[in-house]
């Protein structure tokens, strides 16, 4: 029985993680950009088109040691990124971070970005439930349970700090 059960619930808990990530609005900045707020995927924050996305994902590079020292080691974590669309600090750490996970070969849907607006808010609770003050904050998760987080911004590079979260936990 208690076998049924937990796969009912992880059945349930990844159909809620797939709902959620088309659940997000677009919404008109008071600078006319366009904000993304709610939770989408990896795929609708590239679709979106944002010059600061594309620029500094392409100018990401990244020593082949740190990429050897990350592939298979994220595995264990499921990925939730708050950013906000508007925030330098999150178009300067965020598309690096998604370079670096596609070149680990990390799987896409184990990824969850939420969008806040200038309140540091997403459509629903999820600001909330996570504690998000800054952005862009990175969790990484293990069986629901939060192991480490990097927020706002990181000393040397993204790649150097995941490993230095990973050593802690």
């Amino acid at each position: 029985m208690k076998t049924i059960l937990a796969f009912l619930f992880l059945l349930m808990s990844h159909s809620l993680f797939a709902q959620a990530l088309i659940d997000f609005d677009r919404i008109i900045d008071k600078d006319k950009s366009i904000l993304m707020k709610g939770s989408f995927s990896i795929k609708n924050l590239k679709e979106a088109n944002y010059t600061w996305y594309k620029k500094n994902y392409d100018a990401a590079k990244f020593k082949e040691d740190a990429i050897n020292q990350l592939k298979g080691r994220l595995n264990d974590f499921q990925v939730v990124i708050f950013l906000g669309t508007w925030c330098s600090d999150s178009h300067t750490l965020i598309p690096p971070f998604i370079k670096l996970l596609e070149l680990i070969n990390y799987p896409p849907d184990r990824i969850l970005c939420y969008g806040v607006d200038r309140k540091k808010e997403t459509k629903g609770i999820e600001h909330r439930l996570y504690h998000i003050e800054r952005v862009p904050t990175i969790i990484l998760m293990r069986d629901n349970v939060e192991m480490g987080r990097i927020t706002e911004s990181v000393e040397k590079n993204i790649e150097t700090s995941i490993l230095q979260l990973l050593e802690k936990i």
